[in-house]
């Protein structure tokens, strides 16, 4: 018992146990409050809240039923009272429904002894109901009934007594909504002010634990410092001069207690001494590296040893870069030759592939090589073998490979770079474009150049290719690909000189040409003013002589004449979007008229239109419907002449002594044969229009043609 001691950790856990067994007191008594808190919240956030809005959105709904129904009812408009209806059916069919959901979820939620807003609520949706249920009938009533029959409807008594209840039920609903919002209203009031009593309480509870809680801290703080504060001086002072850069006499660690009665300071003191000897050892390996002494041997204090593993690294680096400087030398050297090659212009391109192959195989001590070229044949392309070294030896060999074809032809179709090592025997002879050596190593690069491939580069050796080499063998590819780009583009461009002296001479004629076309072109808009002029001077005849409608299929009329719209008396916008049946006195004749139309045959008739103070104007009616692609009616083409003033003759004639019933019938037969005439003339002048439109259109299309 007398060797007993308690370690750091022991003493520093048992304070904090202390103070955590205080909090946890605590955090007992405020989680449980904090859970009163927000149990009320949640009532009034998921409950009340919730609740106090879709009330409100119900009355909205209310509002807004008996709104659209007054509209439906007392507005004449027929868009109107679409609109009205349609949004009423939506409201009745989507919207009531999904808030009425809602409510009825929501007062599950609500306190058991608020009966009375259950029931009114219940009231309420029974009241709604009853409203739209009303509002059907109204709708359904009035459904189908001209401005006429509404109106006369509307002031029977029975739907006044309608519009009394369903006036007195949106009343009642109005007053039932208002108490259960005011009643939410004043619930969730209540439960705002329990919360910040509840708040309160807590934040008073969470003050009186943290004041125990800093006052038992700072005691623990004070013993806990006085207990390991001298031996963790010492410590700091050796710390201290190792962060300068200095390395301090440590005496070695004793104890005579076990080792496991060392605490946590004691096994700081250990560790520190082991730190200041691998220093030593650390800062005398540092001093071989700086002297060059690479092969000096050195042991990190561990794995996990930064300084010591991180000078082993700096040492491997070191050698490394030995390498990577002989590299990068043989690489530059290798460039430079291939570079002169290249530049020599003096000699032929065979003579310089030649030479090329020759000094990379030497170069990078292959045993075979061969340069490809692609070129087009016919209409595909395919790679040419332009030069070959073997062997110290050159061979020529007349070799083509299409794309995807063995080796090469593969590198070339996937535009990469190929290494193929441990070459089976045979496989060269096989798949490769070499001939029939069987290396151990297949090295084909392609000549590439903005991801264009100008040509294959195919190198193969005994030897495996290392990868320096392999990158040295790739920007030479792309060297060679931007040569051949260069002398590609001075052949292009001298081809495409020749070219252009050839367009400038075609390009001479066709100016000629276009000169002589550009003249035509003069004369034949000129003779299209007059025919245009002509045709502007017949569509005015036609526009003063004669009313002219035009009706969609479902007989509203779309366009109207000005001499028609004067004879009718109405505004323009008045009369646009009207059934044609509002314009005519008799029904039955034009619809018997629509349905000659809608057989494919012109109507004839002589009928009367009313204008707006109700006088008849008879017309002699030429009417025709036109058909779209799929057969269907898509508008009528109504042409009037008013003959109200040969009416009046006739009636005139008719009152007139039976002496002059001679003189009646020849004017009544001059008087046909007039009208005759004139629908004669009529029907002549629309198909002499229709004529010379077509005959304009063709000739615009063959202007557009030409041009």
């Amino acid at each position: 018992m007398n060797n007993f001691r308690l370690t750091i950790w022991q003493r520093i856990f048992g304070g904090f146990s202390i103070l955590l067994l205080l909090f946890i007191v605590g955090a007992v008594a405020l989680i449980v409050q904090l859970n009163q808190n927000v149990a009320q919240i949640d009532e009034y956030t998921e409950v009340v809240q919730p609740s106090v809005e879709n009330l409100k959105e119900l009355r909205s709904l209310a509002n807004n039923s008996m709104r659209l129904i007054t509209s439906y009812v007392y507005f004449q408009s027929e868009r109107e009272n679409d609109a009205a209806k349609n949004s009423l059916r939506k409201l009745q069919s989507k919207t009531y429904p999904t808030v009425k959901d809602k409510l009825i979820s929501l007062s599950e939620g609500w306190q058991d002894d608020d009966e009375t807003a259950f029931e009114i609520l219940n009231n309420t949706f029974i009241a709604m109901d009853s409203m739209h249920s009303i509002e059907q009938r109204i709708i359904s009533s009035l459904n189908d009934k001209n401005a006429t029959e509404k109106n006369l409807l509307v002031q029977e008594t029975g739907f006044q007594t309608q519009m009394q209840s369903l006036n007195a039920i949106f009343e009642q609903i109005r007053i039932d909504l208002e108490v259960l919002i005011e009643n939410k209203k004043i619930a969730g009031q209540q439960t705002q002010d329990a919360v910040n009593r509840a708040s309160v309480t807590l934040r008073n509870e969470a003050i009186f634990v943290s004041i125990i809680a800093i006052i038992l801290g700072f005691s623990l703080a004070f013993f806990l410092a006085q207990t390991i504060i001298s031996r963790i001086k010492v410590v700091k002072e050796n710390i201290k001069k190792l962060s300068e850069g200095v390395l301090p006499r440590f005496e070695k660690y004793k104890d005579d207690k076990t080792s496991s009665q060392v605490d946590e300071i004691g096994e700081m003191e250990i560790a520190l001494q082991t730190l200041i000897m691998g220093l030593k050892d650390t800062s005398d390996f540092a001093k071989e590296i700086g002297q060059g002494h690479y092969q000096s041997d050195f042991t990190p204090l561990s794995e996990r040893d930064i300084l010591g593993n991180s000078l082993l690294k700096m040492r491997n680096n070191l050698r490394e870069a030995e390498y990577s400087a002989k590299e990068r030398r043989w690489k530059n050297e290798g460039t430079m030759l291939v570079s002169d090659i290249l530049r020599n212009s003096g000699r032929s391109f065979e003579e310089i592939t030649d030479e090329l192959i020759t000094t990379l195989v030497r170069y990078l001590e292959a045993n075979q090589g061969g340069f490809f070229l692609k070129e087009q044949e016919g209409k595909h392309e395919q790679l040419r073998l332009m030069a070959y070294y073997a062997w110290n030896k050159k061979r020529f060999l007349n070799s083509t490979i299409q794309l995807g074809e063995g080796l090469t032809g593969q590198a070339w179709q996937e535009g990469q770079t190929m290494h193929l090592t441990d070459v089976p025997k045979e496989y060269v002879a096989v798949t490769s474009g070499l001939g029939k050596a069987n290396p151990r190593s297949v090295l084909i690069v392609p000549m590439l150049l903005n991801k264009q491939v100008y040509g294959m580069i195919e190198i193969a050796s005994f030897k495996k290719f290392e990868s320096y080499q392999i990158e040295f063998l790739e920007t030479i590819g792309e060297t060679v690909a931007a040569t051949l780009s260069i002398l590609q583009s001075n052949i292009t461009g001298q081809r495409l000189l020749q070219e252009s002296e050839q367009m400038t001479q075609q390009l001479r004629a066709q100016e000629e040409e276009m000169r002589q076309n550009m003249e035509e072109l003069q004369a034949t808009q000129e003779e299209m003013g007059r025919v245009q002029k002509e045709l502007q001077y017949r569509n005015e005849l036609i526009q003063s002589s004669f009313y002219l409608l035009e009706l969609d299929y479902k007989k509203n009329i779309t366009t109207i004449n000005d001499l028609a719209i004067d004879v009718l008396g109405y505004s323009k916008s008045t009369l646009l979007e009207r059934s044609a049946f509002g314009v005519f006195a008799q029904e039955g004749e034009l619809q018997q008229g629509f349905n000659t139309m809608a057989q494919g045959t012109i109507w004839k008739a002589e009928t009367t239109m009313l204008n707006r103070t109700g006088e008849e104007i008879w017309v002699q009616a030429i009417g025709v419907a036109l058909f779209n692609n799929a057969g269907t009616i898509e508008r009528y083409v109504l042409v009037l002449a008013d003959i109200s003033q040969l009416k009046a003759n006739e009636a005139k004639i008719k009152e007139q002594t039976t002496k002059m019933e001679d003189i009646r019938n020849a004017e009544k037969r001059r008087s046909e044969y007039a009208l005759q005439a004139q629908k004669s003339m009529l029907e002549k002048l629309v198909a002499k229009h229709n004529s010379e439109k077509e005959e304009l259109q063709k000739r615009i299309e063959e202007l557009e043609g030409n041009g």
